[in-house]
């Protein structure tokens, strides 16, 4: 998987300020509808990409979602964002090659600014996506970036939702689709589709307006935090070894410092065993017949921000090596993902459930699942 740096850098930015947004109008919805279109191309966000794209990709949405109303703490603290789900169908120019993708996602959407006028919005899905065609050595070799046809996919957009009506929005606005198996099965490069959309989006399901909680959020009782995570990650390398993965487990120690109840900054170290990574890079063109396999130890310190909107949040990662068994492509690594929390966001000590996926200038080394703990203070 790949996963664009540049276009991702925006994302952080908005995921850090969503927690000291401002308000300017409070919304009064309750439940929506929006349809979009979007026309953009996938691009070669590497030089071992290898099938042609000569052509533009057409992207239709359809989403259902509801207003948040302030009545957890966490939706006040983060502006009253909307939750819902979709389906998108991506069709591709050349889907001979790399196949049209079908994925159904979940989203939330947060407020950079609203006003009577236009709304400034920032919107996250992650999801599910089939892919219709997928590497073969034989039939189509040239697919070496989607190997596998269940896929993970994630979106985000920047829009404008202009009001034209009292029920109806125009949308406008940029996004970025990506979808992969996160290297669960190889080759494993991923696409990537920039697009812009156009869409409207009705909001006149209830002729009564939602009561809005406005109250004020109390700070955080416990700012400080210790946390444990124990996780199990697998990379695939199918495209050498029939059927066959790599195990990495992994553990890592951390301490967090909360802004405010639902946006913290942490620290901490990493610990992997690798029970025989290949070395080499399994997603290039042409790569050696006989690969190296051995076990590798590795360490690292990292630093990551996680937003959290209830019992689920998500969170992103930064990490740098200071001991590694072999070299490594990069000196440096990347995390997204989420984690769902077992109690409530209130709570002194939150086990929570792991899933995340660890990038290597982009290429997804491995996906991983685990169980961790927070403890504050």
């Amino acid at each position: 998987m790949i996963i664009c740096r540049r276009a991702l850098f925006p994302v952080f930015v908005f995921f850090a300020y969503i927690s000291f947004a401002k308000e300017r109008v409070i919304p009064q919805h309750n439940f929506g509808i929006e349809a979009t279109y979007q026309i953009g191309k996938v691009f070669k966000h590497t030089h071992n990409f290898q099938p042609n794209i000569n052509g533009i990709s057409n992207i239709f949405q359809i989403a259902v979602f509801k207003q948040t109303d302030g009545k957890k703490d966490w939706q006040r603290k983060l502006k009253y964002p909307e939750l819902g789900g979709g389906f998108t169908a991506l069709l591709h120019h050349n889907h001979d090659t790399i196949g049209n993708g079908y994925a159904t996602y979940a989203y939330f959407s947060y407020p950079i600014v609203r006003s009577k006028i236009v709304d400034f919005m920032f919107r996250f899905a992650g999801g599910i996506a089939y892919n219709s065609k997928i590497y073969d050595e034989q039939n189509n070799p040239n697919n070496n970036v989607m190997a596998s046809k269940v896929n993970i996919f994630a979106e985000a957009r920047l829009g404008l939702n202009f009001k034209i009506h009292e029920n109806v929005q125009l949308l406008t606005g940029i996004a970025f689709a990506h979808y992969s198996s996160g290297a669960v099965r190889l080759p494993n490069l991923g696409i990537n589709t920039p697009t812009f959309l156009l869409g409207l989006r009705y909001i006149g399901f209830s002729k009564k307006a939602t009561e809005i909680n406005t109250e004020k959020v109390e700070k955080p009782e416990f700012k400080n935090e210790l946390g444990f995570l124990c996780n199990t990650g697998w990379g695939d390398i199918t495209r050498f070894e029939k059927d066959k993965s790599q195990i990495i487990a992994s553990t890592s120690f951390q301490y967090a410092r909360y802004f405010n109840i639902v946006n913290k900054l942490y620290f901490g170290a990493l610990s992997e065993f690798d029970f025989g990574q290949p070395h080499l890079a399994e997603n290039q063109s042409l790569v050696q017949e006989k690969i190296i396999k051995k076990a590798a130890t590795r360490f690292s310190i990292y630093v990551g921000n996680e937003i959290a909107f209830g019992r689920t949040s998500i969170f992103y990662t930064l990490g740098t090596y200071l001991y590694s068994s072999y070299k490594m492509p990069l000196p440096v690594y990347f995390k997204i993902g989420t984690n769902i929390n077992f109690l409530a966001l209130s709570k002194k000590n939150r086990p929570y459930f792991n899933f995340g996926i660890k990038t290597h200038g982009g290429t997804a080394q491995y996906t991983e699942i685990g169980i961790g703990s927070n403890f504050k203070f």
